[in-house]
């Protein structure tokens, strides 16, 4: 089994298709997305009717709950802030309610458990090692062997049993039947490592592998939309250096 895993896209359409192009090419068995589908970027509705065309199941990010109207950003920045309420004015009452209806968590294998941010809120930024190691103490079943989540925009695995892995440079590493894996595909739609390629992760159950995958994508076309959005020009200006 190959699941293709991506999270973040945060409403950026170029980055979207780019992936999806690539997992076609990967041959994945099925795609899971770890939420913020929405917000930052300038196509809100074009990519949830993707999501939609392509049955790709999501769960709920930060930025899901508050364009879709069930929290207000009050705890964003300013540009996050104005994108989140721009994009809520720019879905339909259907995405709406899509986006309303998304677990906070699932299961999507026997032993892979999915969550935003950690196990206890889609808030929360697992940024390093014991950052990875007090979440484990969260998980909600000790069965768990592999916790996929997004959120911070940065690829990472972390293993309980000793350092975590460089995720620096994208490629293939292997996962240990003996450890349990906090795993971060990165972001596809707003990367923040320095690298303005697109980031998903290839999962493999068959070789235990996971593979980091980076996609170059028109990020000129991307940040020319977000300006012509009337969107801050931070939110372009970041794409282009991956930050």
């Amino acid at each position: 089994m190959r699941f293709a895993i991506i999270s973040d896209i945060h409403s950026n359409l170029h980055a979207l298709m780019a992936v999806l192009e690539e997992i076609g090419k990967q041959k994945a068995d099925s795609i899971f997305s770890l939420g913020d589908l929405v917000g930052y970027n300038a196509f809100p509705s074009e990519v949830l009717d993707i999501i939609f065309q392509r049955n790709i199941p999501s769960i709920m990010g930060n930025h899901d709950i508050v364009c879709c109207g069930l929290e207000n950003p009050i705890w964003f920045n300013p540009s996050a802030r104005e994108a989140s309420l721009w994009t809520r004015k720019r879905l339909s009452e259907e995405k709406k309610r899509y986006l309303c209806n998304l677990h906070n968590e699932k299961m999507i294998h026997d032993r892979i458990y999915t969550v935003h941010g950690s196990p206890m809120s889609r808030d929360d930024y697992i940024m390093d090692l014991m950052d990875a190691l007090n979440c484990f103490q969260h998980l909600p079943d000790k069965s768990i062997r592999i916790c996929l989540y997004g959120h911070t925009h940065l690829p990472a695995i972390y293993s309980d049993h000793g350092p975590s892995h460089d995720c620096t440079h994208a490629g293939k590493h292997s996962l240990s039947i003996r450890d349990r894996y906090f795993i971060n595909p990165g972001s596809v739609g707003q990367p923040r490592d320095g690298d303005p390629r697109a980031s998903f992760a290839m999962l493999d159950l068959e070789e235990t592998t996971i593979e980091i995958i980076r996609v170059e994508y028109d990020v000129t076309a991307a940040m020319k939309a977000v300006l012509k959005a009337g969107l801050p020009h931070f939110l372009a200006e970041r794409l282009q250096v991956g930050a």
